[in-house]
């Protein structure tokens, strides 16, 4: 059966959860979601970043303007 996943978000806490009630599965990767920077979810973004901390590399190094 399935024993190891890459798991794709952006959020520690789910690769967090899955440590902990992953039901025998071991987090082998996370792989981070990237979707086009786009200026209109840009506070939404840096907001889950910040506050949640969501990982974002498109955001990564970059300020709000």
């Amino acid at each position: 059966g399935l024993r190891q996943v890459r798991l794709l978000t952006n959020n520690p806490k789910k690769v967090d959860a899955f440590m902990i009630h992953g039901y025998g599965l071991e987090v082998v990767d996370q792989v981070p979601i990237i979707a086009p920077d786009e200026a209109d979810r840009r506070k939404y973004l840096e907001t889950k970043r910040e506050k949640m901390g969501h990982l974002l590399p498109v955001l990564e190094g970059r300020e709000l303007s």
